[in-house]
């Protein structure tokens, strides 16, 4: 059989090792894993946050777009009413213009028939008496 001879000093590197390698792992390597670890967490954390941010300013906008349009179509039924009632009420002023313009024209049709009317039977006898004075003249003796 063969025997193995271990050195003592050996088994002092080993345990020193194991002591040194146990000592850094408690002070630097876990605190330096947590901190890694944390820093991760918070990363992901802050980039699922922004991403729900971002989704949620996405529905937003798409809520805000869709009110919008229904204020647009709102305005654009209000001003197609609006145009609706100008148009009427722009035909009813003409139509009461033109029936004022109308009974005016008529009075003045009627006033200018009744001096004509009234100015006939005295232009007649303007008329007749000129003739006379012109059959005088002409003649040179009166009319008989």
């Amino acid at each position: 059989m063969s025997t193995i001879s271990i050195d003592i000093s050996l088994v002092v590197q080993i345990l020193l090792f194991l002591v040194l390698w146990l000592g850094l792992k408690r002070l630097i390597v876990d605190p330096t894993l947590a901190v890694l670890d944390e820093r991760t967490r918070r990363t992901t954390g802050t980039q699922h946050d922004a991403d729900g941010i971002r989704a949620a300013a996405e529905r937003d906008a798409v809520a805000c777009e869709a009110q919008l349009q229904q204020v647009r179509q709102a305005l654009a039924g209000e001003t197609a009413a609006a145009r609706v009632a100008i148009a009427a009420d722009e035909r009813r002023l003409l139509s009461a213009a033109r029936e004022e313009a109308s009974a005016q024209l008529t009075q003045l049709r009627e006033h200018l028939a009744r001096e004509a009317a009234e100015a006939r039977p005295v232009l007649t006898a303007e008329a007749r008496t000129l003739g006379l004075q012109m059959f005088e003249r002409v003649v040179g003796r009166p009319a008989a």
